[in-house]
């Protein structure tokens, strides 16, 4: 498992034990022409690369 991925995972371990919310953000590129979704890893596999653009939001303000 490569670091990137054990921190990953990490962050979800967390997330889920605050009860944090999920969030997926898509990103695309910017200027002109076509936007083209950013792929952040080799494979371009759709579960990977909903792993590395899920951000986690705290719904219920308790980390304030």
């Amino acid at each position: 498992m490569s670091k990137l991925s054990r921190i990953n995972k990490t962050i979800r371990k967390i997330a889920t034990d605050l009860k944090l919310e999920k969030s997926g953000t898509g990103y695309n590129k910017y200027g002109k022409g076509k936007k083209i979704r950013l792929i952040f890893s080799k494979s371009g596999i759709k579960n990977i690369e909903d792993l590395y653009t899920t951000h986690y939001i705290d719904k219920n303000g308790l980390m304030n």
